[in-house]
């Protein structure tokens, strides 16, 4: 049902190979987070104190460049594109934050929360086409017209719900990056 053979591949064909691919940065960011994360963190202090532009330039960029990577996984169905550059354009504009603004620190509790539920639905939506369909991300939806945005069945949920879990994993590795252990 995609409008691109590149996405009917990626999250059809090989939907066992992206649940892999997922699997890997989620076990990534889970040694990040154990290696470097404790209860009790701060913002590493660096010399660098940026100036008033670029705090302010850095948050209107920050909007923009999340708006594009929600749009990219949004319409990751029907253009090139999908989860994963979405979700590595949603955690670059955290990263932008971060280093334009010495005093910023994101919550990563619902990062964490946000990581939990969207890999949980992409298994559980994985499990239903294996239950309905006969094989592990069936499409059970219907395909609607080609090329709008309420097409390619599960396709579009799949790929919106990679980006959300890939955003929130490298968030929250930039995060462990970027703090140290609090006195």
């Amino acid at each position: 049902g995609p409008a691109n053979t590149v996405t009917a591949i990626v999250a059809d064909y090989r939907s066992f190979d992206t649940l892999g691919e997922v699997t890997v940065l989620f076990v990534s960011s889970l040694g990040v987070a154990l290696l470097l994360g404790t209860k009790k963190q701060k913002r590493l202090e660096v010399d660098f104190h940026p100036n008033f532009m670029l705090r302010v330039g850095s948050r209107a960029l920050f909007g923009i460049i999340l708006m594009t990577g929600i749009y990219v996984a949004i319409h990751g169905h029907l253009t090139p594109g999908g989860g994963f550059p979405g979700g590595t354009m949603i955690a670059s504009s955290m990263l932008l934050l971060y280093l334009a603004d010495d005093t910023f620190r994101a919550k990563i509790k619902g990062f964490k929360i946000l990581e939990s539920v969207a890999g949980s639905a992409y298994v559980i939506i994985g499990l239903i086409g294996l239950l309905v369909g006969g094989y592990f991300l069936q499409n059970v939806l219907d395909n609607g017209t080609l090329g709008s945005l309420f097409s390619a069945g599960f396709i579009p949920i799949i790929y919106v719900l990679i980006g959300l879990k890939v955003g929130s994993e490298i968030s929250g590795v930039i995060d462990n990056f970027l703090t140290e252990e609090g006195a």
